[in-house]
């Protein structure tokens, strides 16, 4: 018989808490922290995978650690799996994985995901002419480059520190353009590189 004071007994060892924070007001290069993945269905019969992004380090300063990107990307499946597989790569070689195990058969399993410490250049939706934010991932080096550019805009008093207001607290103009040349995100695997899973 159970203790009258517990409620449930369960294993929390693959999960953790649920992350709650604003979504970061201004387009950049982050450090983020991957939580909560799972797989769900898209409009057109495919699946994806889902997760939350929270920011762990924001190299401009503007003070965006702790904001939450809601994200995901799909399976790879039929005609286009080829770019599925060259978006997944990306993102976990940005999560720390080892390339060369990549490159072959695997499972990918919640615990390749979770908690895991990664890096994107994440875009607006006003930012992205679009109604949806964008996340690209970035290699290590990638991101410690545009983190050193932004830093130097930071600096230099060229970078928006709030919304809809320059560093000079002037009228800002209506699309940022604070990435400017600070990172290439394409990506430039050929056919050999890509996942098989």
């Amino acid at each position: 018989m159970a203790n009258e004071d517990t409620l449930f007994e369960d294993d929390f060892s693959n999960d953790s808490a649920i992350v709650d924070g604003d979504a970061p007001q201004f387009s950049g290069p982050y450090a983020v922290r991957l939580h909560n993945p799972g797989l769900a269905p898209t409009r057109t019969g495919g699946q994806r995978v889902g997760y939350t992004l929270e920011i762990v380090e924001d190299p401009s300063g503007r003070g965006q650690e702790g904001c939450v990107i809601l994200s995901g990307q799909n399976v790879p499946s039929g005609d286009k799996a080829h770019i599925s597989r060259r978006f997944w790569l990306s993102t976990l070689e940005s999560l720390g994985h080892n390339m060369t195990q990549l490159r072959k058969k695997f499972k990918l399993t919640i615990p390749m995901l979770q908690g895991k410490t990664g890096y994107i250049v994440f875009k607006t939706a006003d930012d992205n002419g679009s109604e949806y934010p964008e996340v690209k991932w970035l290699s290590k080096d990638r991101y410690q480059g545009a983190a050193e550019r932004i830093k130097a805009q930071a600096a230099a008093g060229t970078l928006k520190t709030s919304i809809g207001v320059d560093a000079e607290g002037e009228p800002a103009p209506a699309r940022e353009v604070t990435l400017t040349d600070a990172v290439s995100v394409g990506t430039n695997y050929n056919e050999a590189d890509l996942l098989d899973i």
